[in-house]
C-alpha cells in the first residue's frame, strides 16, 4: 500500500511562511511612506476644495469670508496647526460673531501633520470679489517624514493652487519659475 501525501509538510510550511515574512519585512518601509504620503496629499486636496469654497462664497455672497483658526470669537495668531474655520464675515470685522455670522466649514482633521502659512498671517479673507489682500503659501507638512511637504499656492486674485515637484527632485516648490521655492516644514 502506498500513502500519497494530500497536504504540504511542516518544512515546506515553515519555509514558505520564512519567505513570506522576509518580504513582509522588506515591504512595510515603502507601505510606511506610501502612506504618509497618501495623507499628506488627501489632506493638501481637502485644503485646496475648502479655499476654493471660501472664495464662491465670498463671491457668491458679496461678503468677506475668513479662513483662519478660530478661538472662541477672534482669529488666533499662528495656530493653523490645530485646523483652520471658514466664516462668513457679514459686518467685515474679521471677528466670529456666532449671533449673526455662519461658520462655512471646519477642518480640524490634521492627525498626521501640521498645517503652517507664509508670513505669519492668521488669517485669509476672501473679499466680494473673490480676491485676497495678499498671496500666501499654505504647508502642509507631515509629523513623520518631511520630505513629502505638499502646500497651497493662493495669489492675490485668490485662485488656490497645489505645489508640485517642478524640477524633479521629489521636492514640491511653491512656484515653477523658481526651483530654489522648495517647501520647508519647521
Amino acid at each position: 500500500m502506498k500513502f500519497r501525501s494530500l497536504g504540504f509538510s511542516l518544512i515546506e510550511l515553515m519555509v514558505t511562511l520564512a519567505i513570506m515574512g522576509i518580504a513582509i519585512t522588506l515591504a512595510l518601509p515603502s507601505l510606511s511612506a506610501t502612506f504618509t504620503q497618501s495623507s499628506v496629499n488627501s489632506g493638501t486636496r481637502a485644503l485646496s476644495k475648502d479655499l476654493i469654497y471660501a472664495r464662491g462664497m465670498a463671491i457668491s455672497n458679496q461678503l468677506p469670508v475668513v479662513v483662519c483658526h478660530l478661538s472662541g470669537t477672534t482669529c488666533s495668531d499662528d495656530n493653523w496647526k490645530e485646523g483652520y474655520t471658514i466664516f462668513l464675515d457679514n459686518n467685515g470685522d474679521g471677528e466670529y460673531d456666532s449671533a449673526t455670522e455662519s461658520k462655512l466649514r471646519i477642518n480640524e482633521d490634521f492627525t498626521y501633520g501640521t498645517l503652517s502659512i507664509s508670513n505669519g498671517a492668521n488669517e485669509v479673507v476672501f473679499n466680494a470679489a473673490g480676491q485676497v489682500n495678499t498671496s500666501v503659501i499654505f504647508t502642509y507638512c507631515p509629523n513623520i517624514e518631511k520630505t513629502y511637504a505638499r502646500g497651497v499656492v493662493i495669489n492675490q486674485m485668490g485662485r488656490a493652487k497645489m505645489t508640485q515637484d517642478y524640477d524633479g527632485d521629489s521636492l514640491d516648490e511653491s512656484s515653477p519659475s523658481n526651483n530654489d521655492s522648495h517647501l520647508t516644514c519647521t
